[in-house]
């Protein structure tokens, strides 16, 4: 390897054990999105819904609806639950 050549990189089973979060890691993500920027009940709500990587239907319970229904009370004035600073609505592309 000649030394402009980039490093290689590493298997992602050699630098993590496990491609997903455990529960008590996406509780702390929520915890921590809840005391952030200007939008963090928003934020801490979307990690809230996330179905866990299973695409199948999931019932909302009371925490969830909750959280929605704020977010809804703090955004009236869009058709759509999560919105972007601009009012539009999210995407995830970048």
């Amino acid at each position: 390897m000649s030394p402009l050549s980039p490093p290689r990189k590493l298997r992602n089973q050699n630098v993590r054990p496990r491609e997903y979060l455990t529960e008590t890691e996406v509780e702390s993500l929520i915890d921590a999105a809840a005391e952030l920027g200007r939008h963090s009940h928003r934020d801490a709500t979307m990690i809230l819904i996330l179905k866990h990587g299973v695409n199948a239907p999931h019932p909302l319970r009371g925490a969830e609806i909750r959280a929605l229904r704020r977010v809804k009370r703090e955004y009236p004035n869009t058709p759509y639950i999560f919105v972007s600073e601009r009012g539009r609505t999210m995407t995830d592309s970048k």
